[in-house]
């Protein structure tokens, strides 16, 4: 099918040639900075970007709209690149990142994996690749990918910039691997029976951010159109496994009571474990992207439901009951993402999936993992005219991957001609301020009728933010918007990076280079204390730290009486540098009142204090 359609669209090259000579971009828009809101329905919408030449290979360019640097990192089709210790080593046809929730980058933003899709079975050298991360040029890793190399998520800290956490692909390892040696960190491997695990949450969920805990496991098909689904944690510091015998409770959920899952995972700070269920049918009637959430004990590693204050607006069980708030039953989203949303509470971000709802809460919505509590991103239509969730594109997949930049989560919306955020990726705050950032055009179009259902999958851009925010990754087939002429190739899908600090982008940032095969980790350094930018603030401050080795921390906040006000952080953190926003809001109760705080941090021998002043 991919064949036919290259045949009958290679014939146009010369009129894209053409086209790349006409295309006149129009004048540009400056991106929101944070902070500032961008004008929506109040103003006359945009017209569709003017179709834009696809970049050449390595080339940068101007983002014509939000004037980011852009680059194409996989060259084209069948053309060679180097280093690469494998015979014939060339692009596939499809080449990306792997999902909206997957950091592609390590922690130093040193390396960047990306997938040469069906490279190995087409001759053309390994399919699964490293990237310098910061000019994107092919690295030579002879032992990468490493035997039996599966799903992965990079290890969290800079102590460790080149250990990846992976499932083996028979789902009965879990082991840390340098991608360097491919060999396996010793005392960091724990072996399960066969096919216990499908992937890390099956192939969605991410590990705790102080890479000490993990939740894995599987679903069978217990008979006929049942399901059950295992979930057991580890204890990645101190080799402990949970139970690997426990099943999710029955879900109850109407109208088969199929209980399948789509997904799990481990929260930010491992205190939950959530669990988003697939859809349970096609009517209109049945339940979407139901959401569930466990308290995590990390004594005993077991799940319990976490009991909410909010009833959910939508979903019911199998007897046409509401879904019981006390069994951990939260407000439904699709394709959703977790972050911290402020000091150490954890929320789960994505899109609302009550279609009824969209006019009074928006189409994007923090869910608080504590409570149940839900804080509009994006505006709704309360009020406006015309109403805004119908000037707003559809969103596809949320990802707030930029944990080095807290209170900003990524947007992929979908092609929607004429609406506000018409196939962009754009940052939304965390906050509910309504603050935006723009990046970039995607360029993608998923719906051509000639691809196959994988084609299709790898067209989806799934934007993924870099750790610090500032730049993204996503994989495109440049055939947006349409034109008068077919699109040449859409079964071509190649991965961009827009860098949304202007032009040329910055240029200090790290490469990889002769140490990457250093036999040893990089020292992390001396202890640097607190930094709070800004200071004065008004709204916001984000509190920077580094420690120099692992180790318990406890970040609190205490007025000028010596009262504690607020304990950000209690928890163990890695080695490194940390940014931990505060918006002088305590766990529970009313905000902190203007005035002078004092800012304490206590790690080990490390003690550090600063005076932080908040405006009216």
């Amino acid at each position: 099918m991919c064949g036919s359609t290259r045949q009958r669209t290679r014939a146009a090259t010369a009129w894209i040639g053409l086209l790349a000579l006409l295309s006149i971009a129009q004048p540009p828009v400056v991106r929101a900075e944070a902070g500032r809101n961008i004008p929506t329905s109040h103003k006359p919408k945009p017209p569709n970007p003017p179709p834009t030449a696809k970049p050449n290979y390595l080339t940068p360019m101007q983002e014509p709209t939000f004037l980011g640097t852009l680059t194409r990192i996989a060259g084209d089709e069948g053309t060679a690149y180097a280093p690469c210790s494998s015979p014939s080593c060339r692009w596939a046809l499809q080449v990306r990142q792997t999902y909206s929730k997957i950091q592609p980058w390590n922690s130093t933003g040193t390396l960047l994996a990306i997938d040469n899709n069906s490279a190995k079975s087409m001759g053309f050298g390994p399919s699964h690749m490293l990237l310098d991360g910061s000019d994107y040029t092919p690295l030579d890793f002879p032992s990468y990918p490493y035997p039996d190399f599966g799903d992965f998520r990079w290890y969290p800290g800079p102590n460790q910039p080149y250990t990846q956490i992976n499932v083996s692909i028979a789902g009965d390892v879990l082991r840390w691997v340098d991608v360097r040696t491919g060999m396996t960190r010793s005392g960091h491997e724990w072996k399960f029976e066969p096919q216990a695990v499908q992937q890390i949450g099956m192939g969605e969920g991410n590990i705790s951010e102080d890479a000490r805990y993990i939740a894995l496991g599987r679903t069978t098909e217990v008979k006929r159109g049942r399901f059950q689904t295992h979930v057991f944690a580890v204890d990645m510091y101190k080799n402990r496994v949970g139970d690997t015998s426990w099943t999710l409770p029955d879900c109850d959920l109407a109208p088969n009571n199929n209980c399948k899952v789509g997904w799990f995972s481990i929260s930010p700070d491992a205190h939950y474990l959530v669990v988003k269920y697939a859809d349970q049918g096609d009517d209109d009637g049945e339940n979407k992207d139901c959401v569930r959430v466990f308290d995590f004990n990390q004594a005993t590693l077991t799940f319990t439901p976490r009991p909410m204050r909010r009833d959910p607006p939508c979903g019911l069980r199998r007897n046409g009951a509401p879904l019981d708030r006390t069994a951990g039953w939260v407000y439904p989203l699709k394709h959703a993402d977790m972050t911290r949303s402020s000091g150490v509470r954890e929320a789960l971000i994505g899109i609302n999936s009550c279609p009824d709802a969209w006019s009074s809460l928006g189409r994007i919505l923090r869910i608080d993992l504590a409570t149940g509590d839900l804080v509009t991103l994006s505006p709704p239509d309360a009020g406006s005219d015309p109403p805004r969730w119908l000037t707003e594109a559809s969103a596809m997949h949320v990802s707030c991957r930029n944990i080095d930049r807290p209170g900003w989560c990524f947007v992929s919306y979908d092609h929607s001609p004429g609406k506000r955020f018409d196939d962009e990726i754009v940052a939304l705050s965390t906050d509910g301020r309504g603050s935006v950032e723009r990046f970039a055009h995607q360029h993608s179009y998923d719906h051509e009728p000639d691809l196959t259902a994988t084609e299709r999958f790898r067209a989806e851009p799934h934007a993924v933010p870099s750790r610090d925010g500032h730049r993204v990754v996503w994989s495109s087939n440049w055939c947006w918007p349409p034109t008068t002429q077919p699109c040449l190739e859409p079964a071509d899908v190649k991965t961009y990076v827009i860098d949304g600090i202007g032009p040329g982008g910055r240029s200090n940032r790290p490469r990889a280079g002769p140490d990457m095969r250093a036999s040893t980790d990089p020292d992390p350094g001396p202890a640097i204390g607190l930094k709070l930018v800004p200071n004065p603030f008004a709204r916001s401050t984000t509190i920077h730290f580094e420690l120099p080795r692992d180790g318990m921390v406890r970040l609190e906040v205490f007025d000028t009486q010596g009262r504690r006000m607020a304990t950000l952080a209690d928890r163990y953190f890695l080695s490194g540098a940390h940014a931990i926003l505060w918006d002088h809001a305590p766990a529970a109760g009313p905000v902190v009142a203007p005035g002078v705080y004092l800012c304490r941090l206590t790690a080990g021998s490390l003690n550090d204090q600063k005076q932080m002043v908040l405006l009216p």
